[in-house]
């Protein structure tokens, strides 16, 4: 089972990833895994004690043009919490980081549950997650800014005991120029 326990191990082990930020809270919790050789900014400023989210801003040295950071949020929204202060706090994140880096991608991802995403879809995000990943619900989804960039989300089987399916959105390969291969992984 996910837990401290867990990433801990993860990192005595020397894995080439390691676990930015746990939130554990009773029967949930998110955890973020990531490579150490990545560019990335927690961004401790945007999260509260009210909402369960973990907030990235990724940057390498060679970025695409029209994109110049990745923002990444890891999200869990509760059945029973307030979707109208979920969706408040999200876009209020999104404001602020778009203010200091305009030209950010954003990729939300997590369990969202029944929120209603109306003002996530006018952001503009799109919501690429079709296929369901809880029973027959899709309550395990990605908002993103850059659908382009990936292929579109292959649902896999649970991971131990979880009731919710793993969702994995595999970058797309991309021709440069000059006919090489280029993979664009977020």
């Amino acid at each position: 089972m996910l837990g401290p326990a867990f990433c801990l191990r993860l990192e005595q082990e020397a894995l080439p990833f390691y676990c930015v930020l746990v939130v554990w809270r009773r029967g949930g919790g998110i955890a973020v895994f990531m490579r150490h050789s990545l560019p990335c900014v927690r961004l401790s400023v945007l999260e509260s004690t009210n909402f369960e989210m973990i907030w990235l801003l990724y940057r390498q040295a060679r970025m695409p043009r029209a994109v110049s950071h990745v923002v990444v949020s890891a999200v869990y929204h509760p059945p029973s919490a307030d979707d109208r202060a979920m969706t408040a706090h999200i876009l209020d994140c999104l404001d602020s980081i778009m203010r200091d880096h305009p030209h950010a991608g954003v990729v939300l991802l997590g369990d969202f549950n029944q929120l209603q995403d109306v003002a996530l879809l006018s952001y503009p995000l799109r919501q690429v997650v079709k296929s369901s990943t809880r029973g027959s619900s899709v309550l395990d989804k990605i908002y993103t800014s850059l659908k382009d960039w990936y292929e579109v989300p292959i649902v896999l089987p649970h991971i131990g005991r979880s009731d919710h399916n793993a969702v994995v959105m595999p970058p797309k390969q991309r021709s440069t120029d000059r006919g090489e291969d280029v993979m664009v992984v977020v």
